[in-house]
């Protein structure tokens, strides 16, 4: 798979993977942090000149803000780092980065496999 700008900003620091995925407002990309080799998923964020989506994008930062601090948290996805790219051209799209815990499976391949074992209460929850 071939990665459009504005991913540019992120290929110094982080190799992509494999495409994982498309949403409204973005991609998500898994992808090796070239220093640490450790693996990711990263998010790009559209930002969009409306004021709710920019109310949204802010309340998903801040839950995962939180979600991220709680220690011993083995059921959530953490945030690690947030990017910003401060170099953008004026007529390129104006986007952010999250870059979290990469999961393997999807929630369908976690439910299709747990046919197989009772799921315990700390899973259900």
């Amino acid at each position: 798979f071939k990665l459009e700008a504005p991913w540019k900003f992120i290929k110094q620091q982080y190799q992509a993977k494999k495409f994982l995925g498309m949403g409204a407002v973005g991609q998500v990309i898994k992808a090796k942090h070239r220093a640490s080799g450790e693996v990711f998923a990263i998010k790009s964020l559209l930002l969009q000149d409306n004021e709710s989506a920019t109310k949204s994008l802010i309340r998903e930062l801040q839950t995962l803000k939180h979600l991220s601090g709680v220690k011993n948290n083995v059921h959530t996805i953490r945030l690690h780092r947030v990017i910003v790219p401060e170099d953008l051209l004026p007529d390129e799209e104006k986007v952010i980065f999250l870059v979290m815990d990469y999961v393997p499976n999807t929630l369908i391949e976690f439910l299709d496999n747990s046919q197989q074992f009772e799921l315990k209460e700390p899973q259900v929850k």
